[in-house]
């Protein structure tokens, strides 16, 4: 992992999403907490179970969320 071209939290869960075609608040409809979406869009990092929460809804991994890089193994599959 090359830490140098890692992206801070809210940059990634902005690429992210929009790579999903979604806008980050629309993952409240999905049952994400909305104190955990503006933790991320405010540059914060919120508590784990709201990351789990936020990667869980976008079907991505925690590490995908914090680092940008895909997993060998899905950890919600299908």
């Amino acid at each position: 992992m090359d830490y140098h071209k890692m992206l801070g939290l809210k940059e990634q869960f902005k690429t992210i999403c929009d790579k999903k075609g979604i806008k980050p608040y629309s993952l409240t409809l999905e049952g994400v907490n909305r104190y955990a979406i503006d933790s991320i869009m405010r540059g914060s990092m919120p508590a784990a179970d709201a990351l789990y929460e936020v990667a869980k809804a976008l079907d991505i991994t925690i590490e995908e969320l914090l680092t940008g890089e895909e997993p060998q193994v899905k950890a919600f599959p299908n």
